[in-house]
């Protein structure tokens, strides 16, 4: 079995990394020497702790990924303050909490014009 790849002087953006699959690559990541910028519509408190406790280096934006200017706004601000962008992880999804035959045609096409997070989370 060989070593994983070292990342050091890398730039990483996960999205969907305060919890989960996305917590776990955060982490895996920066085990491996990448700066990652956590981008989650949820508090990624907990994750940028554990990769600091472990002797990684992290920053958490707040990024929702229904709407585009979120997600423009965590690439431009990471590539403008930390360089060129070297990995991205899209991890982040969202669901509608229905059943499929509930589920309208408004939802299916919801803009990010939205600013409501119902039915989404």
């Amino acid at each position: 079995m060989t070593a994983p790849e070292r990342l050091d002087g890398k730039i990483a953006i996960v999205t969907g990394g305060a919890m989960g699959i996305g917590q776990a690559i955060a982490l895996d990541l920066a085990g491996r020497g990448a700066m990652v910028a956590i981008g989650d519509i949820d508090e990624a408190g907990e994750t940028l702790l554990l990769i600091e406790a472990r002797g990684g280096c992290a920053v958490g934006e707040t990024c929702d990924i229904m709407r585009s200017e979120s997600v423009n706004a965590v690439v431009d601000g990471i590539a403008h303050g930390q360089g060129a962008l070297d990995v991205l992880v899209n991890c982040a999804g969202a669901g509608a909490w229905m059943g499929l035959v509930e589920t309208t045609d408004e939802v299916w096409a919801r803009r990010s014009s939205s600013t409501s997070p119902a039915p989404f989370s």
